[in-house]
């Protein structure tokens, strides 16, 4: 797939790796946390920026972000 193709409506830096965006934005303050996504506010931001490699290596954190999420932990952030 050609750099920048659009995914979903989301674009890719490199191949189109998609945000993991879920479109229910809610931030957490206390934790600084998307709560539909699991991202931190600066890895939102910087999204577009980042290459395949460091977005590949947030998606890879998400699900045990969103556990101990859900767990109440906050060492995890």
């Amino acid at each position: 797939m050609p750099p920048g193709r659009r995914i979903g409506g989301k674009m890719g830096k490199e191949t189109g790796i998609v945000s993991p965006c879920t479109g229910l934005c809610l931030i957490d303050s206390r934790r600084n946390l998307c709560t539909g996504c699991y991202r931190t506010l600066e890895e939102i931001a910087r999204w577009s920026g980042f290459s395949d490699y460091e977005k590949r290596e947030i998606l890879k954190h998400l699900p045990e972000r969103r556990e101990a999420f859900l767990e109440g932990e906050e060492e995890a952030f």
